[in-house]
């Protein structure tokens, strides 16, 4: 790892993290960090290691880069202050970190959740935090759906579906690339999917061969969406055994016209919305909670077979990149 000289400029203290009890100086960009270093070394081997070797260096090497007034030092090439000021937060301050991260109940956000924990991920990556990772994972997990179907669905009920803009899902592809966090790319490809094709082929920040991962997996999803799950509510409708009505129920013109607008809406969101919401006056009770339970049938399909239609692992085996 180069722990060259990153900047000619003199370095500032930061604000908040250069620790009057501190023994241990991070240098990165134009700012100072003073930490401990036990807690650093504890939750990184490879902290820990840089340390071992500038300390075990010559004195007058030792004196000319691994110290500051009379403090080990590390310059830590090609890392960010920004990246080195949320970890800091996070594991020297205070302890609604977490909380902060995740936003206020019950609206959370999770663009804001992506840009805190983008630079935190980053650097527990790089210099192998694993708890600290996890931690983060497991903090994201309750905004972004990576589990079972029931999962997705609870996350979903619960809080209306967690917003995000529109440059987020492609953040987090990139971001799953570079820290090999591939729990969330079927989750991130699927909302880049909803996208206009037109749109998609013009995503400049990801490139060609994830756009046609993408433009593939769109299609596929579709296809699939109208096996699995457009059928029960238009054509291919069939009435339930205990159907009430003397000659069969038929899905009325203004039911199929609802659930076509709900399918008109990019690539779903039919995975995601809650069957409940679908409804048909013309439908008997039997009927329509046959109806519904194939839709929730159809969405779990979908869902347990949504990596596989971008060319990725399975749900487990992308679980276990963690």
């Amino acid at each position: 790892m180069d722990i060259d000289a990153t900047s000619e400029a003199v370095p500032e203290p930061h604000p908040q993290f250069f620790l009057p009890n501190g023994d241990l100086v991070l240098h990165v960009e134009r700012t100072l960090f003073k930490l401990s270093k036990d807690a650093l070394c504890d939750v990184s081997h490879v902290i820990k290691d840089l340390v071992n070797e500038a300390e075990s260096a010559s004195p007058e090497i030792r004196a000319e880069h691994y110290e500051h007034e009379g403090n080990t030092k590390l310059t830590l090439a090609g890392d960010k202050e920004r990246e080195w000021t949320e970890i800091c937060s996070l594991l020297f301050g205070n302890n609604n970190y977490y909380r902060t991260m995740l936003g206020p109940l019950p609206w959370r956000d999770i663009t804001k959740a992506v840009d805190v924990a983008a630079p935190i991920l980053r650097v527990s990556f790089k210099y192998k935090m694993r708890n600290v990772r996890l931690d983060v994972i497991d903090v994201l997990k309750q905004l972004i759906p990576s589990e079972t179907f029931a999962v997705l669905m609870t996350l979903n009920l619960r809080n209306e579906y967690f917003p995000c803009d529109r440059r987020t899902p492609r953040q987090l592809v990139l971001l799953c690339h570079e820290v090999n966090l591939r729990r969330f790319m079927p989750w991130a490809y699927y909302e880049c999917a909803r996208s206009a094709a037109g749109e998609i082929v013009h995503f400049k920040d990801l490139d060609g061969e994830t756009r046609a991962a993408i433009l593939a997996g769109r299609d596929i999803v579709l296809q699939m969406q109208r096996q699995q799950i457009y059928k029960s509510f238009t054509f291919g409708f069939l009435p339930d055994t205990q159907c009430e009505t003397p000659n069969g129920c038929v899905m009325s013109r203004d039911g199929q016209a609802k659930f076509d607008l709900l399918l008109s809406r990019g690539v779903g969101p039919l995975i995601l919305i809650d069957a409940e919401r679908l409804n048909d006056p013309a439908l008997c009770s039997k009927c329509l909670a046959r109806a519904k339970r194939e839709v929730r049938d159809g969405q779990r399909r979908l869902w347990d077979n949504l990596p596989n239609m971008f060319g990725l692992e399975n749900w487990q085996a992308l679980r276990e990149t963690d």
